[in-house]
C-alpha cells in the first residue's frame, strides 16, 4: 500500500510530504523509514541484524538494529507531542542506546553516516 501511493515521490522530503495527507500517518511514517533504512542498509552492506521488540504486555520497540554486538532502539514518531520513551525493559535488557525519529531528524536515520546513527 505504502508503495503504490509514493511511486510519484522523487525523494525522502516528498514521501515525507505526501504522509501527512493520510489519516493513518504512524503506520505509513514507520513503514517509510525502515524501507528507506533496510535500503541503505543494503547499498552500504551493513552487517546490520534488524529486529523488533514487544512483550505481552504490548510493550514495543518500533526497529531495532544488532551492529556487531552493539544494540540500538529506535521510536518512531510522527507527532512529537507523544510520548518517545523505549521500555526500560528493553533499555535495562539489552543496555541498547536509544533513539526516538521525527520528522525532524529521520534524514540522519535514513541516510546515516556511520553505523548506529
Amino acid at each position: 500500500m505504502f508503495v503504490h501511493y509514493c511511486l510519484a515521490c522523487n525523494n525522502s522530503s516528498d514521501t515525507a510530504t505526501l504522509i501527512l495527507y493520510f489519516q493513518d500517518k504512524g503506520a505509513l511514517w514507520e513503514n517509510f523509514l525502515i524501507s528507506e533504512r533496510v535500503k541503505q542498509n543494503e547499498y552500504k552492506k551493513s552487517l546490520a541484524r534488524i529486529y523488533f521488540w514487544r512483550t505481552k504486555q504490548q510493550q514495543e520497540v518500533d526497529f531495532v538494529e544488532d551492529i556487531g554486538g552493539k544494540i540500538f532502539g529506535y521510536e518512531f514518531k510522527w507527532s512529537e507531542k507523544k510520548s518517545n520513551k523505549l521500555p526500560k525493559t528493553f533499555t535495562d535488557a539489552y543496555n541498547s542506546e536509544n533513539k526516538t525519529i521525527t520528522r525532524k531528524n529521520f534524514r540522519e536515520f535514513v541516510m546515516p553516516k556511520s553505523a548506529g546513527t
